[in-house]
C-alpha cells in the first residue's frame, strides 16, 4: 500500500486486505497512516516479518497432546 500512490482508486475494487509490516523497520507512523486509510472491515489480518523469538520461549519448543507418551514415538 505504501508503494502504490493511488490507493484511493484501487481500494473500492479490493474486498480484503492483509497488512505486512517488518519488525523494527516499518515506522509506526506508516502503520497508523495505513490504518487511517483502510476501512476496518476490509482488514482481515496482519503479518509481522523478521520478528525475533524472545529468549524465554526456548522452553516451549515441545508439545504433546494430553495422554500421549512422547517416548513412544
Amino acid at each position: 500500500m505504501l508503494v502504490v500512490p493511488d490507493v484511493s482508486l484501487i481500494l473500492p475494487h479490493v474486498e480484503a486486505c492483509v497488512t505486512v509490516v517488518r519488525n523494527c523497520a516499518t515506522p509506526l507512523s506508516a502503520i497508523r497512516g495505513m490504518l487511517d486509510i483502510l476501512p476496518e472491515e476490509k482488514i482481515v489480518g496482519a503479518f509481522l516479518n523478521d520478528a525475533r523469538e524472545p529468549r524465554h520461549f526456548g522452553s516451549y519448543d515441545y508439545y504433546s497432546g494430553y495422554g500421549e507418551d512422547p517416548a513412544a514415538e
